[in-house]
């Protein structure tokens, strides 16, 4: 282990590293050992001219020595020497040795010729190349250090106890390795690396060009490993006042080829992986991949789905994390919070990879399977009475037979008006006519309109934050409660920006977005504040009704200028045949808005405004639509366009329905950042498993209630039945729950409440002679989106791994023979459907290795296992032995409970029930004393049989598995 304490900032010692190209000089390989006859000659000799350079020099005095650390090779040609010179430096000259004087003394003593107008001069008897003279940095401590054995982890702790201080630390790795270092944890203040920083360079020397990586603050998260690109690694760290430092190690890797040929199969799933190099490290700047997928028949295409990374089309400019090539088209790739799937409609797909961005990268992953090109999707998605899948619908690819998932497509062909986003013919609106409408503006100019939806939530068009630069929530502020510009009773900065995964660009199908506030507007602003109603599926939407769009948009279609007061419009639906007349095909999700007389309509800068309508019953208004997009302003016969939203009615303050008196109630539950949130449901009454077309109660996995992000739904006409207590898990803070019913049969009852749980990891591995094992949060259902993996070992050789599955409710498969949405594998062996009693058991030799794996849809309770190592000559080791051969855990012996079928773990217990525990030799111990960590009995009986583990890999504790187990659960 090597543990390097900074020295503080008024050490007298202060170190720079250096490095010249040496010309008319050919590497040779004995420079790669230091300790040949051949360096050391060469070092002597270069630490001669440089030590006579600074000894003569205006610093002499404050000069100690140089020492040559390395010789290597240039692509330019020559020998590359690096060097380290030592100054002992009072504070009070401290500003006489920085690295503009350091770096001056020695270009001006090269001595260059003005004849041959090159760059190479002669320090005494050296060939320089005066320009690629770089002195770097002052430091406290230097050290050089060594990965000489592959795979072999050498720890690494950096502190500085007290004081500034700055550290250097030069890592080299066998000749035909890389250097991986791994850091565990950093304990560092946020200043974006102005006093404190760790930066990783692809060189041994503080090169510019040669950053790898930059931490500037602390972190919580797991160990993070960076890759270089050569044998070496120069890390530089600084620190201010106060206690920092940092803790990792770094080894010696083998370089590896990133790619292969993959043939899928004929089922469409997903079956396999592919990573970015040396996963689950950053990776490097320098890299490449190529993979090559086949289906076995050309009807499939190629799946990719990737964690939190996207492809888009590549632009005029370069690609800043990444650029592909699929079969010979080029991709950008960029990093996103959510998932993503890229199809290529192809049943052979060649794909290169090149990393190109500037620094290394967060380490990639995507999923790759086979999906149906040509032949028909299930009926009741082509099924014209029923909505299409939007994995199928608008992709271009027509997967019906009778082409009906593409027929409302907008497709790209001949020459069309330029879609552009627009209140033409409107008139002033009244103070707080229109509370939910929202101003957004971008670096302080007006730009887009939205709706307040919640306390912190607002609802806009895709297309106005679809580039890179205004996806950036940063320069956003949402002003609300206006009616005159410039004149806001709220402004809040964004903080999120939740653009509609299924966002289209080129047909703007999907045109939403979430945005999420900084700050609630405050209850005080409530009579100029208000949410807009969210408007039910099925609430009837008929061509002729009465709507009213709203904004500051420019009032005429050459209008360069925006008006001063909110206007107002009334516009009507349109006939969506009359509209697909006067635009072509259009998607199901719009809808036409405007008059057709052209006179009033929306115009430039309405863009993500809402379309209003009132209730004719109550007078409520709802969010119909979103303002889109159009063919100019006010054109006759060219109304404006707006996004169907598909969203049941609600209020996310109860969770409670006695006597509803509506039709359709809608709760968006949010918790806080980190934690997840727990929907328990109590009682339902109106919704049973069953036929979903006249009631169904559901939940989702996001704001908005796509179809797959169904996290659990019930359906069916009221029936008298009361499930059992639910539990749903979300993978996130947020969860949409709706409820729809037929009013005019019978009342609902529906009783639930929700709780923020804090979010939890998977996974691990352990070594023990027995335990349990469960999907993250069970019994609740397991949220969507879950990929853990565990390792079970037996604590000695020769011992075996009996598993048992107690539990197993997850989501079933399409089809019958195979696991395509969730599943638990164990050693390779996938199980998603109910297994029968016999084979509920079974035996492994060790390791076991487990993979639960979960969609992004319908989740289940999951699963419970119980283990135990064993040996035929040994089946209960460490453990008490029952009359049946079942085995428990010693430490349940005489506790009160009958643990055994027989009860013979109760049996003769008198002795034992006053102190709990008895060990071997006749000491007697309280419970408390029981794996406690201390051993009392001299044979240790009494913390042998305690499993610990490094990580939890469940959330369940023994607790409550023993609780679990005295119900007979």
């Amino acid at each position: 282990m090597l543990s390097v304490a900074v020295q503080p900032e008024n050490s007298s010692l202060v170190y720079f590293a250096g490095l010249f190209r040496l010309a008319q000089t050919d590497f040779i390989p004995e420079y790669r050992h230091r300790d040949s006859r051949e360096f050391l000659s060469m070092a002597q000799n270069i630490e001669h001219v440089v030590n006579s350079v600074y000894k003569t020099s205006a610093v002499s005095r404050l000069y100690r020595q140089s020492v040559i650390s390395d010789l290597s090779s240039n692509n330019d040609g020559g020998l590359l020497v690096h060097f380290w010179m030592v100054f002992v430096v009072p504070k009070s000259k401290s500003q006489f040795v920085c690295e503009d004087c350091v770096g001056a003394i020695l270009k001006d003593s090269i001595q260059t010729s003005l004849v041959n107008r090159s760059s190479v001069g002669y320090l005494s008897d050296l060939p320089v190349d005066m320009d690629s003279v770089i002195v770097n940095g002052k430091s406290q401590c230097l050290n050089d250090l060594y990965a000489e054995h592959p795979g072999f982890k050498v720890p690494l702790n950096v502190s500085s106890p007290s004081g500034r201080g700055d550290c250097h630390l030069k890592i080299t790795a066998l000749l035909g390795h890389l250097v991986r270092l791994s850091i565990v944890s950093m304990q560092i203040e946020e200043n974006d690396c102005v006093s404190d920083s760790l930066v990783f360079y692809d060189s041994l020397m503080p090169i510019r060009s040669k950053v790898l990586y930059k931490i500037c603050g602390p972190f919580n998260s797991s160990t993070v490993s960076f890759v270089s690109t050569g044998n070496m690694m120069f890390l530089s760290f600084k620190s201010g006042p106060g206690k920092k430092g940092f803790h990792g190690y770094f080894e010696a890797i083998a370089q590896e080829r990133c790619g292969n040929t993959l043939e899928t199969r004929s089922v469409r799933s997903y079956e396999g992986r592919i990573t970015s190099p040396y996963y689950p490290s950053f990776y490097p700047p320098k890299c490449s991949c190529a993979w090559v997928f086949q289906t076995p028949v050309k009807t499939l295409g190629i799946a990719l789905k990737f964690s939190n990374y996207v492809l888009k089309e590549k632009g005029l400019k370069g690609c800043e994390h990444g650029w592909w090539k699929i079969n010979e088209n080029l991709y950008c790739g960029s990093y996103i919070d959510h998932q993503t799937v890229f199809h290529v409609a192809s049943p052979k797909v060649e794909i290169e990879f090149q990393c190109s961005s500037k620094l290394s990268d967060p380490p990639l992953i995507a999923e790759y399977g086979s999906y149906n090109i040509s032949q028909p999707i299930p009926s009741k998605v082509c099924n014209v009475s029923s909505k299409q899948h939007p994995y199928y619908a608008c992709n271009g690819v027509p997967d019906c037979d009778n082409g009906s998932d593409e027929s409302n497509c907008t497709q790209g062909c001949g020459s069309k008006p330029q879609a552009q986003s627009r209140v033409v013919g409107g008139t002033n609106a009244d103070e707080g006519a229109w509370p939910w409408q929202v101003g957004l503006h971008f670096a302080g100019s007006l730009y887009c309109g939205a709706s307040v939806i919640a306390k912190e939530w607002l609802i806009s068009a895709a297309h106005c934050f679809s580039s890179d630069r205004f996806s950036d929530p940063r320069p956003w502020t949402a002003h609300l409660g206006m009616r005159v510009q410039g004149s806001p009773k709220f402004v809040a900065q964004i903080r999120r920006i939740v653009a509609h995964e299924y966002y289209n660009a080129r047909n703007f199908d999907y045109d939403v977005a979430l945005l999420q506030l900084k700050t609630a507007w405050p209850d005080s602003l409530s009579h100029l504040i208000q949410p807009v109603c969210i408007p039910a599926l099925a609430q009837p939407l008929q061509p002729g009704d009465r709507c009213w769009v709203t904004g500051w948009g420019s009032m005429s279609e050459g209008d360069k200028d925006y008006p001063t007061v909110l206007q107002e419009a009334e516009v009507e639906i349109i006939d969506q045949r009359l509209c697909q007349n006067r635009y072509g095909p259009l998607s199901p999700r719009m809808v036409c808005a405007g008059v057709m007389s052209g006179k009033r309509d929306a115009c430039r800068g309405d863009s993500g405004g809402p379309l209003s309508c009132q209730e004719k019953r109550g007078g409520r208004w709802f969010l119909t639509g979103i303002v889109s997009w159009g063919v100019g302003c006010g054109r006759p016969n060219l109304p404006a366009i707006s996004f169907d939203l598909y969203a049941k009615y609600g209020n996310n303050r109860t969770l409670t329905l006695t006597s509803p008196k509506k039709p359709y109630y809608q709760w968006r539950l949010r918790v806080p950042s980190g934690h997840v949130v727990r929907l328990v449901i109590l009682t339902l009454h109106g919704a049973s498993p069953g036929n979903c077309g006249a009631h169904k109660l559901s939940a989702y996995d996001f704001l908005l209630p796509l179809q797959n992000k169904i996290i659990a739904r019930w359906c069916g006409l009221p029936v008298t039945w009361t499930p059992p207590v639910i539990k749903l898990t979300s993978s996130g803070n947020v969860m949409l729950v709706t409820f729809s019913f037929n009013r005019q049969r019978e009342s609902a009852l529906f009783k639930a409440y929700f709780q923020a749980v804090p979010k939890i990891g998977c996974g691990g591995s352990s070594t023990s002679w027995n335990g349990t094992l469960a999907s993250p949060y069970y019994p609740s259902h397991y949220p969507p989106n879950v990929d853990c993996s565990w390792t079970l070992k037996a604590p000695l050789p020769g011992y075996l791994l009996s598993l048992t599955v107690v539990a197993l409710d997850i989501q079933e498969s399409s089809v019958s023979n195979t696991c395509d949405k969730d599943w638990l594998e164990i050693n390779g062996i996938r199980l998603c459907s109910p297994i029968a009693e016999s084979s509920r058991k079974r035996v492994y030799s060790s390791p076991v290795t487990l993979h639960f794996h979960s969609d992004e849809s319908v989740t289940r309770k999951g699963f419970y296992i119980l283990y135990r190592a064993f040996s035929y000559e040994d089946p209960c080791p460490k453990q008490f032995q029952c009359k049946d051969s079942t085995c428990i855990p010693v430490k349940n012996r005489c506790d009160g409970w009958k643990d055994c079928a027989d009860g013979s773990d109760e049996a003769k217990c008198a002795a034992a029930e006053e102190c709990f525990f008895h060990c071997p030799h006749g000491i007697c111990i309280p419970q408390s004393a029981v794996c406690d960590g201390v051993t009392d009995c001299k044979d240790r009986s009494d913390e042998i049989n305690c499993t610990r583990a490094s990580k939890c890999p469940f959330p369940i504790h023994s607790a409550s598995i023993r609780s679990l187990r005295r119900k007979r659960l």
